[in-house]
Parts: C-alpha cells; sequence; structure tokens
C-alpha cells in the first residue's frame, strides 16, 4: 500500500484521510488518531463491522481491507482502506 502524507483527503472523528494506491487501485485510507480512547476505538470498529455488511451499496465506498491488530491501547498505526 503507497501513501503519502501530503495527499491528505480530509479528517474525521477517528484520524486523518488519505488517498493511497494498493493493488493498482485508488483508495482511501482511514488512520486511527494517536491517543485514541477505548470507546473511540469500538466506535471505529463498529463502524468498520457496518461498511461490511452493506459492502456493494452505490452511495457507500466498498472496504478493501483493515489492519487493526494493534489497535488496542490507540496505536496509530492501523488503518482501514476503501475503494474510491
Amino acid at each position: 500500500m503507497n501513501s503519502d502524507k501530503k495527499d491528505l483527503i480530509g479528517s474525521g472523528q477517528f484520524g486523518l484521510v488519505y488517498k493511497g494506491i494498493y493493488e493498482n487501485e485508488e483508495v482511501a485510507v482511514k488512520t486511527v488518531k494517536s491517543g485514541s480512547n477505548k470507546v473511540e476505538l469500538k466506535c471505529l470498529l463498529s463502524e468498520l463491522k457496518i461498511l461490511i455488511y452493506i459492502k456493494g451499496h452505490p452511495n457507500v465506498a466498498d472496504v478493501v481491507g483493515a489492519y487493526t491488530k494493534e489497535l488496542n491501547g490507540g496505536i496509530n498505526n492501523s488503518i482501514i482502506y476503501f475503494e474510491v
């Protein structure tokens, strides 16, 4: 996955969103902000579950993948990829 800090698309409640390339496809990369508390992390995981469930909806970006192994403790290198 290729992403550059200069490719910032925006920010949300849980962190920053960057434009990136994954397997030759343009994706949005959602990162978890540093110091996220457990409530915020649970909300992010709930959002991820919902997005996976509604995959294929014409108004919602599909989840390509997610790396959540290090979400415990608010480590900020956890990311979620979305098709653009």
